[in-house]
């Protein structure tokens, strides 16, 4: 089994909760803003497809139940990434917009805004 870290390609966000079903990961984050979260799923080579699809969803469903408080999931990939925008539609997740953010390495990047009401 492989670590969070080897299937997100990065250390685990400051403050982010970590839900694992097998190698696939979702890590969610508290925004500035009282009930939205940020959601980031992955899943290692070999974990992705209805596989993937499955735990992602579980693994969203267990973070609404822990987080009575939480109103909304936004998630934030880069434009050309296409697999993951695919992904984010599939679990349910709308495109809000495309708007130039400032990446955590300094590029900015056009960067597509989706959201997930609850449930």
């Amino acid at each position: 089994m492989m670590t969070v870290e080897q299937i997100i390609g990065r250390d685990v966000p400051a403050g982010g909760k970590v839900y694992r079903v097998g190698d696939v990961v979702c890590i969610t984050m508290p925004l500035e803003q009282a009930g939205i979260y940020e959601a980031h799923c992955a899943a290692a080579k070999h974990a992705r497809g209805k596989i993937a699809l499955d735990a992602m969803r579980q693994s969203l469903a267990d973070f609404w139940s822990d987080h009575p408080d939480a109103t909304e999931l936004i998630a934030a990939p880069k434009r050309d990434n296409r697999a993951v925008r695919v992904t984010n539609s599939l679990l349910g997740f709308k495109l809000d917009g495309v708007f130039p953010v400032a990446w955590p390495d300094g590029q900015t990047r056009e960067t597509c805004l989706y959201r997930m009401k609850r449930p």
